[in-house]
Protein backbone atom coordinates (compact mmCIF):
# COMPACT_ATOMS: atom_id res chain seq x y z
CA UNK A 1 0.00 0.00 0.00
CA UNK A 2 2.80 2.44 0.82
CA UNK A 3 4.55 1.66 -2.45
CA UNK A 4 1.27 2.36 -4.26
CA UNK A 5 0.87 5.69 -2.48
CA UNK A 6 -1.96 4.54 -0.23
CA UNK A 7 -0.35 6.14 2.80
CA UNK A 8 -3.34 6.42 5.21
CA UNK A 9 -4.17 2.74 4.63
CA UNK A 10 -0.51 1.74 5.05
CA UNK A 11 -0.35 3.75 8.28
CA UNK A 12 -3.30 1.83 9.73
CA UNK A 13 -1.62 -1.47 8.86
CA UNK A 14 1.60 -0.46 10.59
CA UNK A 15 -0.29 0.75 13.67
CA UNK A 16 -2.11 -2.58 13.84
CA UNK A 17 1.21 -4.42 13.54
CA UNK A 18 2.64 -2.41 16.43
CA UNK A 19 -0.42 -3.20 18.55
CA UNK A 20 0.31 -6.88 18.01
CA UNK A 21 4.05 -6.46 18.60
CA UNK A 22 5.34 -3.08 19.91
CA UNK A 23 8.94 -4.27 19.44
CA UNK A 24 8.57 -4.95 15.71
CA UNK A 25 11.44 -2.92 14.22
CA UNK A 26 10.21 -2.77 10.62
CA UNK A 27 6.69 -1.80 11.64
CA UNK A 28 7.99 1.13 13.71
CA UNK A 29 10.42 2.25 10.99
CA UNK A 30 7.89 1.95 8.17
CA UNK A 31 5.29 3.82 10.20
CA UNK A 32 7.79 6.65 10.68
CA UNK A 33 8.44 6.61 6.94
CA UNK A 34 4.72 6.68 6.10
CA UNK A 35 4.13 9.59 8.49
CA UNK A 36 7.09 11.46 7.01
CA UNK A 37 5.73 11.02 3.49
CA UNK A 38 2.43 12.51 4.69
CA UNK A 39 4.18 15.49 6.32
CA UNK A 40 3.35 14.34 9.86
CA UNK A 41 6.86 15.03 11.11
CA UNK A 42 6.22 14.89 14.85
CA UNK A 43 4.74 11.42 14.52
CA UNK A 44 7.51 10.37 12.12
CA UNK A 45 10.17 11.48 14.61
CA UNK A 46 8.43 9.53 17.38
CA UNK A 47 8.55 6.24 15.47
CA UNK A 48 12.06 6.73 14.12
CA UNK A 49 13.22 7.22 17.70
CA UNK A 50 11.38 4.05 18.70
CA UNK A 51 13.12 2.26 15.83
CA UNK A 52 16.63 3.19 16.95
CA UNK A 53 15.74 2.39 20.56
CA UNK A 54 14.88 -1.12 19.35
CA UNK A 55 17.78 -1.39 16.90
CA UNK A 56 20.59 1.08 17.59
CA UNK A 57 22.30 0.48 14.24
CA UNK A 58 19.24 1.14 12.06
CA UNK A 59 20.96 3.13 9.34
CA UNK A 60 17.85 4.27 7.44
CA UNK A 61 16.06 5.53 10.56
CA UNK A 62 18.97 7.87 11.29
CA UNK A 63 19.19 8.87 7.62
CA UNK A 64 15.49 9.73 7.40
CA UNK A 65 15.65 11.62 10.69
CA UNK A 66 18.42 13.68 9.13
CA UNK A 67 16.02 14.68 6.37
CA UNK A 68 13.24 15.28 8.89
CA UNK A 69 15.33 17.64 11.00
CA UNK A 70 16.44 19.48 7.86
CA UNK A 71 12.78 20.04 6.99
CA UNK A 72 11.96 21.54 10.37
CA UNK A 73 15.14 23.65 10.45
CA UNK A 74 16.95 21.81 13.23
CA UNK A 75 20.25 21.64 11.37
CA UNK A 76 22.35 20.56 14.36
CA UNK A 77 20.19 17.48 14.90
CA UNK A 78 20.16 16.86 11.15
CA UNK A 79 23.96 16.82 11.09
CA UNK A 80 24.08 14.48 14.09
CA UNK A 81 21.69 12.03 12.41
CA UNK A 82 23.54 11.98 9.09
CA UNK A 83 26.82 11.49 10.96
CA UNK A 84 25.29 8.61 12.91
CA UNK A 85 23.99 7.06 9.69
CA UNK A 86 27.52 7.26 8.26
CA UNK A 87 29.03 5.61 11.33
CA UNK A 88 26.76 2.68 10.58
CA UNK A 89 27.12 2.77 6.78
CA UNK A 90 30.24 4.76 5.79
CA UNK A 91 29.68 4.25 2.05
CA UNK A 92 26.23 5.86 1.92
CA UNK A 93 26.78 8.48 -0.80
CA UNK A 94 23.44 10.20 -0.19
CA UNK A 95 24.21 10.60 3.51
CA UNK A 96 27.56 12.21 2.67
CA UNK A 97 25.86 14.60 0.23
CA UNK A 98 23.06 15.54 2.62
CA UNK A 99 25.53 15.98 5.45
CA UNK A 100 27.44 18.33 3.15
CA UNK A 101 24.29 20.33 2.44
CA UNK A 102 23.53 20.64 6.15
CA UNK A 103 27.09 21.71 6.94
CA UNK A 104 27.06 24.24 4.10
CA UNK A 105 23.85 25.77 5.44
CA UNK A 106 25.76 26.49 8.66
CA UNK A 107 28.67 28.05 6.79
CA UNK A 108 30.97 25.10 7.55
CA UNK A 109 32.34 25.04 4.02
CA UNK A 110 35.54 23.05 4.65
CA UNK A 111 33.58 20.26 6.33
CA UNK A 112 30.98 20.33 3.56
CA UNK A 113 33.74 20.05 0.93
CA UNK A 114 35.11 17.04 2.76
CA UNK A 115 31.70 15.35 2.72
CA UNK A 116 31.26 15.87 -1.02
CA UNK A 117 34.80 14.69 -1.73
CA UNK A 118 34.12 11.50 0.26
CA UNK A 119 31.02 10.93 -1.87
CA UNK A 120 33.10 11.29 -5.06
CA UNK A 121 35.73 8.92 -3.70
CA UNK A 122 32.99 6.31 -3.22
CA UNK A 123 31.36 7.05 -6.57
CA UNK A 124 33.33 9.25 -9.01
CA UNK A 125 30.16 9.58 -11.11
CA UNK A 126 28.03 11.13 -8.39
CA UNK A 127 26.46 14.07 -10.23
CA UNK A 128 25.17 15.74 -7.08
CA UNK A 129 28.55 15.59 -5.34
CA UNK A 130 30.26 17.29 -8.30
CA UNK A 131 27.44 19.82 -8.61
CA UNK A 132 27.50 20.71 -4.92
CA UNK A 133 31.28 21.11 -4.96
CA UNK A 134 30.85 23.51 -7.85
CA UNK A 135 28.38 25.51 -5.79
CA UNK A 136 30.71 25.79 -2.81
CA UNK A 137 33.64 26.95 -4.94
CA UNK A 138 31.30 29.42 -6.65
CA UNK A 139 30.31 30.79 -3.24
CA UNK A 140 33.96 31.47 -2.34
CA UNK A 141 34.71 32.94 -5.79
CA UNK A 142 37.08 30.15 -6.81
CA UNK A 143 35.75 30.21 -10.35
CA UNK A 144 38.29 27.83 -11.89
CA UNK A 145 37.38 25.03 -9.50
CA UNK A 146 33.70 25.90 -9.68
CA UNK A 147 33.82 25.58 -13.49
CA UNK A 148 35.74 22.31 -13.23
CA UNK A 149 33.15 20.66 -10.99
CA UNK A 150 30.14 21.97 -12.91
CA UNK A 151 31.74 20.63 -16.09
CA UNK A 152 32.32 17.30 -14.36
CA UNK A 153 28.63 17.11 -13.41
CA UNK A 154 27.63 17.89 -17.00
CA UNK A 155 29.98 15.23 -18.39
CA UNK A 156 28.09 12.72 -16.27
CA UNK A 157 24.66 14.18 -17.02
CA UNK A 158 24.70 16.45 -20.12
CA UNK A 159 21.11 17.55 -19.42
CA UNK A 160 21.64 18.65 -15.82
CA UNK A 161 19.82 21.99 -15.97
CA UNK A 162 21.15 23.45 -12.71
CA UNK A 163 24.76 22.52 -13.49
CA UNK A 164 24.50 24.07 -16.96
CA UNK A 165 22.94 27.25 -15.63
CA UNK A 166 25.40 27.60 -12.75
CA UNK A 167 28.29 26.91 -15.12
CA UNK A 168 27.08 29.88 -17.16
CA UNK A 169 27.10 32.03 -14.02
CA UNK A 170 30.62 30.84 -13.16
CA UNK A 171 31.90 31.75 -16.63
CA UNK A 172 30.25 35.17 -16.37
CA UNK A 173 31.72 35.78 -12.93
CA UNK A 174 35.19 34.76 -14.12
CA UNK A 175 34.82 37.01 -17.16
CA UNK A 176 34.24 39.94 -14.81
CA UNK A 177 37.73 39.38 -13.37
CA UNK A 178 39.51 39.48 -16.75
CA UNK A 179 39.81 41.68 -19.81
CA UNK A 180 40.29 41.20 -23.55
CA UNK A 181 40.04 37.82 -25.25
CA UNK A 182 39.81 35.70 -22.05
CA UNK A 183 36.82 37.78 -20.96
CA UNK A 184 35.11 37.42 -24.35
CA UNK A 185 35.73 33.66 -24.44
CA UNK A 186 34.13 33.20 -21.03
CA UNK A 187 31.14 35.33 -22.00
CA UNK A 188 30.66 33.19 -25.11
CA UNK A 189 30.91 30.04 -23.02
CA UNK A 190 28.33 31.46 -20.62
CA UNK A 191 26.04 32.25 -23.55
CA UNK A 192 26.41 28.69 -24.80
CA UNK A 193 25.42 27.34 -21.36
CA UNK A 194 22.34 29.56 -21.10
CA UNK A 195 21.33 28.70 -24.67
CA UNK A 196 21.47 24.99 -23.88
CA UNK A 197 19.35 25.54 -20.78
CA UNK A 198 16.80 27.50 -22.83
CA UNK A 199 16.52 24.62 -25.32
CA UNK A 200 16.18 22.00 -22.59
CA UNK A 201 13.79 24.06 -20.47
CA UNK A 202 12.15 26.78 -22.60
CA UNK A 203 9.98 27.98 -19.71
CA UNK A 204 13.02 28.99 -17.63
CA UNK A 205 12.78 32.76 -17.81
CA UNK A 206 16.16 33.39 -16.13
CA UNK A 207 17.99 31.51 -18.87
CA UNK A 208 16.14 33.27 -21.67
CA UNK A 209 16.86 36.64 -20.09
CA UNK A 210 20.55 35.77 -19.67
CA UNK A 211 20.78 34.80 -23.36
CA UNK A 212 19.36 38.14 -24.47
CA UNK A 213 21.58 40.13 -22.13
CA UNK A 214 24.77 38.34 -23.17
CA UNK A 215 24.00 38.69 -26.85
CA UNK A 216 23.72 42.43 -26.34
CA UNK A 217 27.00 42.54 -24.40
CA UNK A 218 28.86 40.47 -27.01
CA UNK A 219 27.76 42.78 -29.80
CA UNK A 220 30.24 45.30 -28.41
CA UNK A 221 33.19 43.00 -29.15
Amino acid sequence: MQERGQLPEATLCYLESIKLDPTHVDANYNLGSAYQEQGCLTEAEKYYKRTVSLKSDHHMAYYNMGYLYQDIGNINRSIECFQQALLIEPNDIDAHINLGLALKSQGKLEEALESYQKAIKIDPRSVMAHFNLGNIYQDVSNFDKSIYYFQSAIEIDPNHIDALFNLGIAYQDRAATTVGEPCVKDLRRALDCYSKVSKLQPEMEEARRAVLQLKQVLQKY
